[in-house]
């Protein structure tokens, strides 16, 4: 990581450089960063926020407007992430009024266990962990039924399958 010292001291020389309007957008980001940290170790310290055993690892609360970033892309989370969602969402509701939340799934990741004959250690996207879920209710599903149950776009869930299928994995079977 890069020292933080390093950061504003570059901020500060693009300032002189290109103006401080040109540089706004960049020193939101790095207080973005710096209080999402702040949210994260705060949200954590409370035992109460978590979800059986699942805790939330880290929680980017980014500005909107400032960072280049796509629309949400749909997806119906299983429920004990809904849940670690509505828990992180009562969190920020507290601490500051009239603030909407936006989740965009397709820049999250999740570190799952996984246990089968041993335990295997996975960091999956969000649309990854989704899909692995269900399987936790059913061993076979079809593709229609994956695109119906999780409500992950063609193109997205496509990639997510892949992945399961490489030989290297082989968590799926086509």
């Amino acid at each position: 990581m890069i020292d933080k010292q390093a950061e504003e001291n570059m901020l500060s020389k693009l300032k002189m450089e290109l103006g401080i309007n040109a540089v706004n957008k960049m020193t939101t980001m790095f207080k973005d960063i710096a209080l999402s940290e702040n949210f994260t170790n705060e949200f954590r310290s409370n035992k109460a926020n978590t979800v059986g055993d699942i805790e939330m690892a880290s929680v980017n609360v980014l500005t909107n407007g400032n960072w280049p970033i796509d629309e949400q892309t749909p997806c119906q989370i299983p429920k004990s992430l809904e849940d670690m969602q509505a828990k992180f969402k009562r969190y920020y509701d507290q601490k500051f009024n009239n603030r909407q939340l936006k989740w965009l799934y397709q820049f999250g990741t999740i570190e799952l266990n996984a246990k089968y004959d041993k335990t295997y250690f996975m960091t999956v996207n969000v649309f990854q962990a989704t899909i692995l879920e269900l399987y936790n209710q059913k061993d076979v599903y079809t593709y229609g039924e994956l695109l119906d149950k999780t409500g992950i776009p063609e193109k997205e869930i496509q990639s997510s399958l892949l992945m399961f299928c490489k030989p290297q994995v082989k968590l799926l079977i086509k």
